[in-house]
């Protein structure tokens, strides 16, 4: 009996592990995304006097506060977290613990990355409307 536990628990911590480097990679490129929306959106709207960690720090407090006023709505990850069995060894239940906390992360990146793209949008929003007020104000030099 002993020995059908433990290789269900190998079973489970082996589809545990490849959930976990899976939600990794996505939030490797989750990062890289939420890096270039950065970069562009302080492209757009930082002031020249202000450093980029200021501003990126500034961001991030306005998302956790709408965060936690319940103004954003984390945005799914997919991750369907497996019960673990009772009694499984303690490597297993480090993997479960160390899934738990990527599919946290990455839902707080991909969260976090579809507000800043909304940033973005309203700040692409602005800069549409100045350039249409800019040729319709100067259309006769044209």
């Amino acid at each position: 009996m002993q020995g059908l536990l433990q290789a269900c628990c190998e079973d489970v911590e082996s589809d545990i592990l490849a959930l976990t480097a899976d939600a990794n990679d996505r939030l490797d490129t989750c990062g890289d995304d939420t890096f270039d929306a950065l970069n562009d959106l302080a492209g757009l709207t930082k002031p020249d006097d202000e450093l980029i960690e200021v501003f990126t720090q500034a961001l991030r407090g306005d998302y956790l506060q709408q965060r936690a006023d319940g103004e954003v709505e984390l945005v799914p990850t997919g991750i369907v977290i497996p019960v673990l069995p009772e009694n499984c060894d303690a490597d297993s239940q480090a993997a479960l613990d160390d899934l738990k906390l990527a599919d946290i992360s990455l839902g707080d990146c991909l969260s976090f990355k579809k507000w800043l793209e909304g940033k973005l949008a309203e700040a692409c929003s602005g800069c549409e409307d100045d350039l249409t007020e800019s040729i319709d104000d100067n259309w006769i030099i044209l």
